[in-house]
């Protein structure tokens, strides 16, 4: 495992918001009562190969609807956040545990629930209707604020893991916001896309036990003292609970 790539599993581990963020900073504003909280970071912008290496799912298809925002309890002490689920509705799979027709969750984390309001300057919220390539990641273990659901996040920062629709382009294409990346056409690049890797997301479980054995080696050579792994370990272990949503 590389440095880049094991720093993006600790940074995806321990923080969780809904991508790698290399470079978080986050303001808390008390408002007339409103509290607001704003995030602003910049991701990992991955290479094509590792977006298709550490993505689940990669489909074709249209954002149609949100659940609208809801707060998001993560059991680890950490401040309550705000999250929206869009729905996207499948018409091409490439790669994934999905079919055509299906309409999965993707989760953001921002919006406004009751009197907290997150504003999120590193993901934007996709309008309805668009039509997008998404790189979607699963993370089914107890940790942050993942809850007990069956849901998707983006595998990057929104910027890089959503491709939109280019209505102007001849031939179907799809266009990312992140600076320099080449545009996607559909047909003469789909199975391309695929043949770039390989590799599979690596399995959580897997993934749980990697961060278990270097919280434990961070101990024994004395960056974590007896509190802080303690912590760490309770929060990723097997009986950890999942985080609780509250509508």
């Amino acid at each position: 495992m590389t440095a880049k790539k094991k720093l993006g599993l600790s940074a995806g581990i321990t923080v969780l918001l809904v991508s790698v963020i290399s470079v978080l900073v986050i303001q808390i504003v008390q408002l007339s009562g409103l509290q607001i909280i704003s995030l602003r970071g910049c991701g990992y912008d991955y290479p094509m190969d590792e977006l298709v290496a550490e993505s689940h799912l990669i489909a074709r298809g249209k954002f149609v609807g949100d659940s609208g925002a809801f707060i998001v309890e993560p059991t680890n002490g950490a401040d309550s956040s705000v999250f929206t689920d869009y729905y996207f509705q499948i018409t091409d799979v490439l790669r994934g545990d999905a079919d055509v027709g299906d309409t999965v969750s993707v989760r953001l984390q921002g919006g406004r629930k009751d009197n907290l309001y997150v504003k999120n300057y590193y993901d934007f919220a996709p309008a309805q209707g668009s039509e997008a390539i998404v790189f979607l990641c699963k993370v089914t273990i107890p940790v942050g604020y993942i809850t007990n659901e069956d849901y998707y996040l983006p595998t990057g920062t929104t910027t890089r893991s959503f491709y939109f629709l280019d209505s102007s382009a001849n031939k179907p294409t799809y266009k990312c916001d992140t600076y320099g990346i080449e545009p996607i056409v559909w047909e003469d690049e789909k199975e391309s896309i695929l043949a770039l890797s390989d590799d599979m997301p690596m399995n959580m479980s897997v993934l749980r036990e990697g961060k278990l054995e270097e919280l434990e080696s961070d101990f024994k050579n004395g960056k974590l003292t007896a509190a802080q792994y303690s912590k760490s370990v309770s929060e990723i272990s097997g009986n950890s609970k999942y985080a609780k949503r509250i509508d």
